[in-house]
């Protein structure tokens, strides 16, 4: 009885092997055909067909060209107007939509089929352009105008904060004196001397500027797409920013490595508590070690990992698309 069982599945799955190639090749279109491309907007009754072809409905191929469904009208598909069409099976309308769901997500993402996982050094890099924060896609309005209200908050507290750090500091270099009736007693900005100060005064010049104008322009932003009026201007609005609206991480960033070098500098000249200084020998240098340490990770390894971590989550999910379309053709 068991081996008669078994027989019987085995002829049951012949059988639906034989029934879905002959369903394919009455519906005209190759095992291996796909669409062009994944713009269902232009998607035609025929692109329709490859596509069903290549998710296995070819069963169905009639049925959707009986009914003009075309690119635009396929993804607007949902579960009621498949059973109205005539797909009465609970399971095949599931997966119909289950389908759909990831054609509508990789229609939406054209550019993440083009990432790949950059480097080291490219990584390292990006944390100064800006360029892996320009990567996302598949967003409405609604969630492009949040996108951008979130990231530049948090960017225009950040330069915020570390703008007034810098502008003190840029403010207090200079040498402080004060006398009385026989003597002036005057003391170095940063307890700093020569080319050494006006090198600290200069990083925490650049370094307060960048960080104003990026609180500033992340300010600005944010006002501007809340000046939009519907999700036809937010989308606009975004599209037309471009480069433009990274600039605020930018700036950010740049005063934040001027602010860096600013330390690290003041923690090697420094007169009396420096790396140079005749006072002491090896606790100046476990300092600097221990400060350069510590950027070095979280600014520059940390940083760059996660930059690659984005690209790598955005390149499993292509991974796995594609894989799902191979299986779905052989």
């Amino acid at each position: 009885a068991e081996y008669m069982g078994v027989r019987s599945r085995d002829k049951a799955m012949l059988n639906a092997i034989v029934r879905n190639q002959q369903q394919r090749t009455e519906s005209g279109v190759g095992d291996d055909e796909l669409p062009d491309s994944f713009e269902t907007n232009v998607w035609g009754v025929d692109e329709v067909a490859k596509w069903l072809n290549a998710q296995g409905f070819a069963e169905w191929i009639p049925l959707f060209k009986a009914h003009d469904i075309t690119g635009d009208k396929l993804v607007d598909l949902d579960i009621v107007l498949l059973r109205d069409m005539g797909i009465r099976e609970v399971g095949s309308r599931i997966r119909m939509m289950d389908a759909i769901a990831k054609l509508v997500r990789k229609g939406m993402k054209p550019e993440t089929s083009r990432l790949t996982v950059p480097s080291w050094p490219v990584a390292f890099l990006q944390i100064f352009t800006f360029s892996w924060a320009q990567t996302s896609e598949g967003k409405s309005a609604a969630q492009q105008k949040d996108e951008i209200t979130t990231a530049n908050t948090y960017i225009a507290l950040v330069g915020a904060v570390l703008a007034a750090t810098a502008f003190d500091w840029f403010t207090k270099t200079t040498n402080a004196c004060y006398c009385n009736a026989e003597d002036c007693y005057c003391s170095a900005g940063f307890d700093l001397e020569g080319e050494y100060l006006w090198a600290f005064h200069f990083l925490c010049g650049v370094s307060a500027a960048s960080l104003i104008c990026g609180t500033v322009f992340a300010s600005l932003q944010i006002i501007a797409i809340n000046e939009m009026s519907d999700d036809s201007e937010i989308a606009r609005f975004s599209a037309l920013l471009g480069g433009a609206e990274t600039l605020p991480g930018k700036l950010v960033t740049f005063g934040i490595a001027a602010m860096v070098s600013a330390v690290i500098l003041f923690v090697i000249f420094t007169v009396r508590l420096g790396v140079f200084s005749n006072q002491h020998k090896i606790v100046p240098w476990v300092h600097l070690i221990c400060i350069c340490g510590i950027f070095f990770y979280s600014l520059i390894i940390a940083l760059a990992r996660m930059i690659r971590v984005v690209y790598q989550a955005k390149f499993s999910w292509r991974e796995k698309m594609e894989a799902e379309e191979m299986k779905h053709v052989r």
